[in-house]
C-alpha cells in the first residue's frame, strides 16, 4: 500500500520535528540563566557552574525520558506496526540519543547571543538540517555509508536515521536488540 510506505518513511522525519519542539522549553532557561540577569544572582549566591549544569541536564534529561516515553506510548497505542514490532528498541533509541541531543543544545546554544531569540534559531536550524538530510539522502543512489559519518555529528539527524533503521525492520526483516547496538 503506498499511503503505509509513505507513512513509514516519513515518520522518523515527523517524530522528530516533533520532539524538536521542544528545543525552546530545553534551550531558553539556560541562555537567560547564563547570559541575563539571573547570572549575576548565581555569582552573588556562590552556584558554581558545574553543579548548575549538572542539576540542569539531569532536570532535562528526566523531561526528555518522560517526553519520549510518552510519545512511544502514544504510537504503540496507535498501533504503528514500526514501533510494535520494535518496542524496545525504539523506546531505547530515543531515550539514549536523548543524552547527545542535551549535550548537543547545550553547546550549541552558546553561538547565540540573544537569549530570546536563541531557541527559535536553534529550532529553525535544525529543522532545516533535518530536510536538508532527507533530501541528500533521497538525492544520492544507493546511500553510501559515508553519509553515516557526516550524520552521526547531528544528534536529531543521527535520531532520525537510527530510527529508519529500525523501523524498516518489520515481520521477516525484524532484527533484535543486540543487532542495532553492537
Amino acid at each position: 500500500n503506498i499511503s503505509t510506505y509513505l507513512f513509514e518513511s516519513m515518520m522518523p522525519l515527523l517524530l522528530v520535528c516533533g520532539l524538536l519542539t521542544t528545543v525552546p522549553l530545553l534551550v531558553a532557561p539556560i541562555v537567560i540563566d547564563i547570559r541575563g540577569e539571573v547570572r549575576q544572582y548565581m555569582m552573588q549566591c556562590t552556584l558554581k557552574l558545574i553543579p548548575y549544569w549538572l542539576g540542569t541536564f539531569v532536570i532535562d534529561y528526566g523531561f526528555w525520558v518522560l517526553l519520549v516515553t510518552i510519545v512511544w506510548g502514544i504510537f504503540n497505542l496507535g498501533m504503528v506496526e514500526g514501533f510494535n514490532q520494535n518496542m524496545f528498541s525504539t523506546w531505547f533509541t530515543l531515550v539514549i540519543y536523548g543524552l547527545s541531543f542535551l549535550l548537543f543544545l547545550y553547546c550549541f546554544q552558546f553561538c547565540f547571543k540573544s537569549p530570546s531569540s536563541a531557541p527559535r534559531q536553534i529550532f529553525i536550524l535544525l529543522i532545516l538540517l533535518l530536510f536538508i538530510s532527507v533530501v541528500v539522502t533521497s538525492i544520492i543512489p544507493g546511500y553510501p555509508s559515508w553519509l553515516d559519518w557526516i550524520w552521526v555529528w547531528v544528534p536529531p539527524i543521527a535520531l532520525e536515521h537510527g530510527l529508519i533503521e529500525i523501523l524498516q525492520r518489520v515481520d521477516q526483516n525484524q532484527r533484535g536488540y543486540g543487532f542495532f547496538y553492537r
